[in-house]
């Protein structure tokens, strides 16, 4: 009968007096890319991904222009941004990934921790400039845009 007390204390649930964790949304701002459809104009794509909190601010530049090595703004895979601010962005023509890597305690290297966002779709839109679509085909190209802030919930934390 001793047993079943035990047992309860074992199940009882623990707190450690952490506050609960806030997952951070990221911003894109300002982003633009273009599928080249002349070989003399490389396809590229142009953003800024800002983290607003306090602590963790970083407002980086993620640009990337095709050559030889890799002639596609569709990677495959993580790009990073910026090697000093761990930020990296995964394209697809239907979706946009971010991850972002901060210390959790600036002084402890141990403490590093990576967020990542869900996949967001990019919903382009083909239209003319004028009706209010951020798809555009040009001589250049096909040229999408966003006239908005995108915002990108980290969704996944990893430490």
């Amino acid at each position: 009968m001793r047993l079943i007390p035990a047992l309860l204390v074992l199940l009882t649930p623990f707190t450690h007096g952490q506050l609960p964790f806030a997952p951070p949304t990221l911003h894109i701002t300002n982003f633009s890319a273009l599928i080249s459809t002349s070989p003399s104009i490389p396809s590229h794509i142009a953003f800024n991904v800002l983290d607003p909190r306090p602590t963790y601010f970083a407002s980086i530049n993620c640009i990337f222009s095709t050559n030889e090595t890799y002639p596609s703004i569709y990677l495959d895979g993580w790009w990073h941004c910026d090697p000093l601010v761990d930020v990296a962005f995964w394209f697809e023509d239907d979706f946009l990934m971010l991850r972002r890597v901060w210390l959790d305690d600036p002084s402890d290297p141990r403490s590093r921790v990576i967020g990542v966002t869900d996949k967001q779709d990019t919903a382009w839109s083909e239209g003319t400039i004028d009706a209010c679509a951020n798809a555009t085909a040009s001589v250049a190209g096909l040229h999408f845009s966003r006239t908005t802030d995108w915002e990108f919930p980290i969704t996944t934390i990893l430490t």
